[in-house]
Parts: C-alpha cells; structure tokens; sequence
C-alpha cells in the first residue's frame, strides 16, 4: 500500500502529514515536522534553556502588556467555554443559555469548602476549569446553572423554578 503522490512526511518520525497534525504556519515554510515532533522538541530546548526562556517570557510581558492581558483574557474565555460546552451550555433548572448569566454548581453543595480543600483557599474561574479539566469533567458532581438559580439554591435551598 503506497502513499499519495505529494504526500509528506514528518522527518522526525516520519507519520504521514495531515492538515490535523501539521502546523498551517509549518505547511506554508514547508516545514517537514509534525506536531507532535514538534512540541517534543519545543520541551527539549525549554528544558536545556529554562532560564533563558524564562527570562523572554517576562521580558516580552514587560514589553508588550496590552498584548499579555489580551492573551490571557482569551485563554481564559476559551477554557471557560469548554467548560460551558461540556456541561450543556444552559441553565439546567431554567434554559438560560447566554454564556455571561451562567455559573458551574456544585450538585451537592459545599462549593467553597471544596475549592479550599483542592487549592488551600477559595479559587474560582480558570483555575478550577482546568481541574475539572484534568478530572475528566465529572458530570454526577457539577451542573450548569445560571447565577439566578444557582443563588437561589445557596441562599434558599431551593430555585422557585423547582416548585
């Protein structure tokens, strides 16, 4: 079984390049890596040049803030919204579906002693996506709600839309 005429293949491992594992940035230079070689050596130089990078990381933050709060404003909008994908993109009690108005409720309660139990005191935002993240997000445990009802069940016990 042949390959393709044009076909490329990475030079490290030599995998057959697709537009899934192929930077477009690497295909447009011709660059014959694949992601995957790629990131592997990406670590490699960071590890043997840690202090170095380190230091062009803050240096460049310095140099360019605007440009770091933006990155990381979307970074977290991102991880935000692959959380709200996850868990259904709507208020499970009442439909609400805009993404602003909606809050992850801890199904049975105690969402501050278990954020503080996880990260030694109460941490909210991307912090917890990413650990709900890296624990498969659990669905028996977490559900989408909007802050109205999410309130309403912290400070009631209830939502007035469960009567």
């Amino acid at each position: 079984m042949g390959r393709k005429a044009g076909a490329v293949s990475c030079r490290e491992c030599a995998d057959l390049l697709t537009e899934e594992n192929w930077y477009p940035a690497f295909r447009a230079i011709n660059s014959r890596i694949c992601r995957v070689c790629d990131n592997k050596r990406s670590a490699t130089y960071y590890h043997a040049h840690r202090e170095r990078c380190i230091e062009q990381a803050v240096a460049w933050a310095r140099e360019h803030p605007v440009e770091k709060a933006a990155n990381g404003k979307a970074y977290r909008q991102r991880i935000r919204q692959e959380v709200l994908d996850v868990y259904g993109n709507k208020c499970k009690c009442c439909g609400e579906a805009t993404p602003e108005f909606l809050a992850l409720d801890h199904i049975k309660g105690g969402g501050n002693e278990h954020r503080r139990a996880i990260f030694g005191r109460i941490r909210a935002g991307v912090d917890f996506y990413l650990w709900l993240k890296r624990q498969g997000f659990p669905q028996d445990e977490y559900q989408l709600l909007c802050h109205n009802c999410n309130f309403a069940r912290g400070h009631y016990g209830r939502c007035p839309h469960e009567a």
